[in-house]
């Protein structure tokens, strides 16, 4: 990757298309709602390790805003003109095949930058991110690599963000920055960026232990081909009901106590059925207990 921002000779291309169709809206529209085509553009497409997972930073509800690219929102017809449906129609052609998911909220290295997607991290004014947020601006959570050092790692470790008004115990602190952002952020530079999280560990040793002592995988997401073998997963069906547990054997989910409804014989059911479920490569599992994983488990986020 480069060390150097932003080439402005490198074009832009469209790497994801959207069409929202008022006809077609999950939500009770009015007869004024326009079309839109929501495009991304990017300059960095074959360097970024977001776009090779099919996924970008300006997918979020609240995207953050990547030094790479840009977002366009062109607007249509209302579902009453007579070109909507040519103008949807055309669009969603243009745009066949682009299609992206949201970035999961872990640091990456994105071409000169690091990606920082963490709470409130970029209020931080001692680390030099590209723009810094506040109570009216979400900023932007990229720092130049070259900035990304053990010293600011620090920074970012010890930083206790103020909100605008007191709690009701009268306090200014984000609390929830130091005891969720932080773990997770170091958690993620140790498996992301493992040089740096040692040297910063070298420094700084009492206080990576402290923000790690209680970190817990469960409620991660991780890639299931990756579990330890023979762990177990619980599905609680609910009241008086059964309790299934999903055995992975490497291969495959094998349950030997699931429920299954008769779909051909309406209200009959049977239980404890043995039911093996494969999963499709790449699949991802939330994380429910510490023995489903190994020090290989691979999580994405």
């Amino acid at each position: 990757m480069s060390d150097h921002p932003v080439d402005q000779k490198v074009p832009h291309e469209v790497i994801h298309g959207y069409v929202f169709d008022p006809r077609h809206s999950l939500f009770k529209s009015s007869q004024n709602d326009k079309a839109k085509c929501t495009t991304i553009y990017c300059c960095n497409k074959l360097s970024c390790p977001l776009y090779a997972q099919k996924r970008c930073v300006y997918m979020h509800v609240f995207p953050d805003r990547c030094p790479y690219g840009y977002k366009r929102v062109e607007e249509g017809f209302t579902r009453r003109a007579r070109k909507l449906s040519s103008w949807v129609s055309e669009r969603k052609e243009k745009y066949r095949g682009k299609s992206l998911s949201a970035a999961p909220p872990v640091l990456c290295r994105i071409g000169a930058y690091v990606y920082l997607p963490y709470a409130h991290m970029s209020m931080n004014k001692d680390v030099p991110f590209l723009r810094h947020s506040h109570v009216f601006d979400s900023g932007i959570p990229f720092v130049l690599a070259k900035d990304f050092t053990i010293e600011a790692v620090a920074k970012l470790l010890t930083f206790r963000p103020q909100a605008l008004m007191a709690g009701a115990n009268g306090s200014h602190e984000i609390c929830s920055y130091q005891t969720e952002q932080v773990p997770s952020f170091l958690i993620h530079l140790k498996e992301q960026m493992p040089d740096l999280f040692s040297r910063v560990a070298d420094k700084y040793p009492e206080l990576i232990t402290s923000k790690m002592s209680d970190y817990s995988p469960v409620g991660r997401k991780a890639l299931v081909a990756t579990l330890r073998k023979g762990c177990v997963f619980v599905k609680d069906k609910g009241k008086d009901r059964i309790t299934e547990e999903w055995v992975w054997d490497g291969k495959d989910f094998v349950c030997e106590n699931a429920e299954y409804l008769l779909g051909s014989f309406s209200g009959l059911k049977a239980e404890n059925v043995c039911i093996k479920i494969t999963p499709e490569p790449g699949a991802e599992i939330e994380i429910t207990d510490v023995r489903q994983v190994t020090p290989q488990t691979v999580f994405k986020s």
